[in-house]
């Protein structure tokens, strides 16, 4: 099969996690690290679009995409619990159609992520994605008007350049006006920004 950037993705997280993960902290985790994505070079990792969800951001073709993985790449496990309702959680599956081949950049942006989570109770997963520009801004929002805006799409375009990479993209802005002192400098620079990346990790 021709796996989409999303199958990519979840199935990376699943294999370096280390852990069985319900949907919605799965959920979750996709979006911190598209937001992680964006911070360092621009766009996500997934290629989605988030949407405002009940129980938080949730990448448009998520349920489809988890579901369309299952039996295959993703294994469904059901734990008793004192409700006698089973939790439902995922874990890696035995027959994958595919691997999970990520470029380097998206790699290092997932494993800051996965680090960063690495312990983190549920509870502060959701604190963190509501904590990012994009929910701010739809929340801030919701306040304001009195209601909850289910299915409005997110703006992630607020999110901010990581500070590193802001301050190497306003170098290269200034590589346009004519200063011969400053321009191989800058050319420089610019070549060795993969490598500001990898020392971010």
């Amino acid at each position: 099969m021709n796996p989409t950037k999303l199958q990519r993705l979840i199935l990376f997280v699943l294999n370096n996690l280390g852990h069985d993960v319900g949907a919605i902290e799965l959920a979750k985790i996709l979006y911190l690290i598209d937001i992680e994505s964006i911070s360092l070079v621009g766009h996500t990792v997934s290629g989605e679009e988030y949407t405002r969800q009940k129980k938080g951001p949730l990448a448009r073709n998520f349920q489809n995409t988890l579901d369309s993985m299952m039996g295959s790449e993703i294994t469904l496990i059901l734990d008793p619990t004192r409700s006698g309702i089973p939790k439902k959680s995922h874990s890696v599956g035995n027959k994958p159609r595919f691997v999970a081949e990520l470029d380097e950049i998206d790699i290092l942006s997932a494993n800051r992520v996965l680090k960063r989570i690495r312990g983190v109770a549920p509870v502060d997963l959701e604190k963190l994605a509501y904590d990012t520009e994009p929910m701010k801004i739809i929340t801030n929002k919701e306040s304001e008007l009195g209601k909850v805006f289910i299915g409005e799409v997110l703006n992630l375009n607020s999110v901010a350049p990581h500070p590193v990479i802001s301050r190497w993209r306003e170098n290269k802005k200034i590589m346009e006006e004519p200063d011969p002192k400053f321009s191989e400098f800058l050319k420089r620079e610019s070549t060795e920004i993969d490598n500001i990346l990898v020392s971010l990790e």
